[in-house]
């Protein structure tokens, strides 16, 4: 059961749209992710109508107009495999893939609203998704609560366990890297924004990662 419950609870932060439902003609790729994002966020204007402006993370359609990129998150995975064949005393930060991607959280009203991914491909970068509500609401919070109570600036990288449905923000400290909970995992003892030392959190995420078969418990 806890799979199927921290699946759903993933899912329903995600809500993602992705560039191909784009009415119009996506922007060529760009030279760099921030002009990708910002271009990207033109496209996100253009997509929020008065029918999804709730399911995209704004209060109104209009609200929309006045959205602005915050600063992003590249974003690492760990597979599963990796994961599985982990030995405790080896260096957790060696299984961090960089998978080419950049989050970019959108902020309105002084508020994280939405999201826009961009993907590197090739020598060139392009948008992928838009939206996300939750889930950057979800990072943005935990990075508050890590922020306040370790006096953190970070930087700050989004690490991701695609198989488990996890998400962590990912920062360094005093030489360690340490992972921050995107949502509570009781089963494993993760906390929101509650940050653990990943040679810790690998106690239970190699754990899952052996129980892990794919299917619904």
């Amino acid at each position: 059961m806890r799979a199927i419950t921290l699946s759903i609870l993933v899912c329903g932060l995600m809500l993602w749209t992705t560039a191909c439902n784009q009415p119009k003609q996506p922007p060529p790729p760009a030279h760099d992710p921030q002009e990708a994002a910002t271009r990207a966020l033109d496209t996100l204007k253009g997509l929020v109508t008065t029918e999804n402006y709730k399911a995209m993370g704004f209060d109104s359609a209009d609200e929309v107009k006045t959205a602005v990129l915050a600063d992003p998150l590249s974003v690492y995975h760990i597979q599963l495999d990796q994961l599985r064949s982990f030995q405790p005393g080896s260096d957790p930060s060696k299984l961090l893939q960089d998978v080419g991607q950049r989050m970019y959280p959108v902020t309105a009203s002084q508020q994280v609203k939405s999201s826009i991914v961009v993907v590197k491909d090739g020598d060139a970068w392009k948008e992928a998704k838009f939206g996300g509500p939750g889930l950057i609401r979800a990072l943005s919070q935990a990075r508050a609560k890590d922020q306040e109570n370790s006096k953190s600036s970070g930087p700050y990288t989004l690490l991701q366990i695609p198989a488990l449905n996890m998400y962590f923000l990912a920062r360094q400290a005093d030489g360690k890297l340490m992972l921050v909970p995107a949502i509570d995992d009781p089963a494993n003892n993760f906390k929101a924004g509650v940050a653990v030392s990943a040679e810790e959190a690998m106690r239970s995420l190699v754990t899952a990662a052996q129980q892990y078969n794919g299917l619904p418990e």
